[in-house]
């Protein structure tokens, strides 16, 4: 059976989080995550509308698939030849998710991070389920 792949905090935490690839799509977050099926046969995936963020946001996200301006956009999708960039997530501990991007710095400096609240918990069902699939607490490298 095919397993999700962790990886830690980009901000050195040590935490885990479930690895991932991501295109913007005018302003949907379109996630795909590579391992167990969850909705899709090569695993899962999760759309996030980001209509709500700030504009510098959504342009920053846009410009995260350029491989020219980030050296994170070398993922491929599961489905095309279009270019993707790197992103993790994990759930804390009141329900929320967090999501760490690496690439040019936003609001952190090893790129970005945002939390989409537990109130939407209901439209990031398949991210929720990939969390539950997986054993969270091993630390990796």
């Amino acid at each position: 059976m095919a397993k999700f792949n962790l990886v830690s905090s980009l901000a050195g935490t040590g935490r885990s989080y479930i690895d991932a690839q991501a295109v913007m799509r005018d302003t949907v977050l379109h996630i795909q995550v590579l391992g167990k099926q969850v909705n899709r046969e090569y695993g899962a995936v999760q759309d996030i509308n980001m209509d709500s963020v700030v504009d510098s946001f959504q342009t920053w996200l846009q410009n995260a698939s350029d491989p020219t301006v980030n050296e994170y956009a070398d993922r491929k999708s599961a489905a095309s030849d279009k270019t993707y960039f790197r992103i993790q997530f994990s759930r804390n501990n009141d329900g929320s998710f967090k999501f760490q991007i690496p690439g040019p710095e936003y609001n952190r400096g090893y790129g970005a991070t945002f939390t989409a609240s537990a109130e939407n918990s209901d439209r990031l069902a398949t991210v929720d389920d990939c969390v539950n699939a997986v054993d969270m607490n091993p630390h990796v490298g």
